[in-house]
């Protein structure tokens, strides 16, 4: 096997954004925490954590569907490349989790202080914003592998880069005032953002093939 540094450059150009866009995902999930530990308290950064802990299990479902789903996106579009069914067969599944989520909200909102204690009753209030959040952060997922097939990895970078900085502004400035609800509001604003411009650049490329 003849190394050839043109493949590895290819590979660099290709992951390199993806690389970025994993380092600011994960910064949604610190960054706030540490203003809410800042400006509200330890006791406030706690429950924040609990009740996004206990939305996590959304968060862990879509991610291990989203594993498999991926290549099955890259497979169907090597062979159908012209055709807009991925859009069709994509929000058919967004349907399915948004049943998904609707069900898990309902059942989280009324079984929180079991699961949480007493101590973390005001949690339901938060619970909202993060299963709304993650449904929108599950349908990113569903998405952008769309846009990665056509290798355009930096669609899904740059707009993290603004989004980020919006989210904190709103938390820095209106966290005190507003409280932990309006944290996971802000949590689930910044996830729909992304989503929207995901689906919109996704139909854009299925688009101009269709068209071919």
């Amino acid at each position: 096997v003849i190394y050839n540094i043109t493949y590895f450059k290819e590979g660099i150009k290709y992951s390199f954004p993806l690389f970025l866009n994993g380092i600011m995902i994960y910064s949604f999930a610190l960054i706030d925490r540490f203003l809410i530990n800042d400006i509200l308290g330890s006791e406030a950064v706690g429950l924040y954590v609990g009740v996004f802990q206990i939305s996590s299990v959304l968060q862990v479902l879509g991610s291990s569907f989203s594993a498999a789903w991926f290549p099955w996106v890259f497979n169907y579009l090597a062979d159908n490349k012209t055709s807009g069914n991925i859009l069709e067969y994509s929000f058919s599944l967004l349907g399915l989790f948004a049943i998904v989520c609707s069900f898990f909200y309902v059942f989280m909102d009324n079984f929180m202080y079991f699961i949480l204690g007493s101590n973390f009753i005001d949690g339901e209030f938060l619970l909202f914003g993060f299963v709304l959040g993650i449904f929108f952060q599950i349908t990113y997922w569903i998405f952008s592998p769309i846009i990665q097939y056509n290798k355009k990895n930096l669609v899904l970078t740059y707009p993290i880069i603004p989004i980020l900085l919006c989210s904190l502004f709103l938390n820095f400035y209106f966290l005190e005032r507003q409280g932990l609800v309006f944290a996971s509001l802000v949590y689930a604003m910044s996830w729909f953002l992304l989503a929207l411009i995901t689906v919109l650049y996704s139909f854009k490329l299925v688009n101009a093939f269709k068209n071919l």
